[in-house]
């Protein structure tokens, strides 16, 4: 929006969606913001526990991540291709 529309907005409507005061009353309310007071202790309990960091760990998933990542590097060494030099950048070199 342009900023002529924004100042029209909220001179004549300063109730409407366009008013960030009434926007942000309504999104933060009080049981917003107790909600999220909640989810940041229960994350701080959570993040300070061992066994929650434990939990995080899948040995099957870092060896098939690990697997991909060397089929990958082993890809790259055999299968053929040219060296090419690139195409010149802004500043010439290549």
């Amino acid at each position: 929006m342009s900023s002529s529309v924004l100042q029209v907005c909220f001179l004549y409507q300063p109730q409407s969606c366009c008013s960030p005061t009434y926007s942000l009353f309504n999104a933060w309310n009080r049981q917003e913001a107790a909600r999220w007071v909640e989810l940041l202790t229960e994350f701080k309990i959570a993040v300070t526990d061992l066994d929650w960091w434990k939990s995080l760990w899948d040995a099957e998933a870092f060896l098939v991540y690990f697997g991909w990542y060397a089929f990958c590097l082993v890809a790259w060494a055999i299968l053929p291709g040219d060296w090419g030099d690139g195409q010149q950048m802004r500043n010439g070199n290549k």
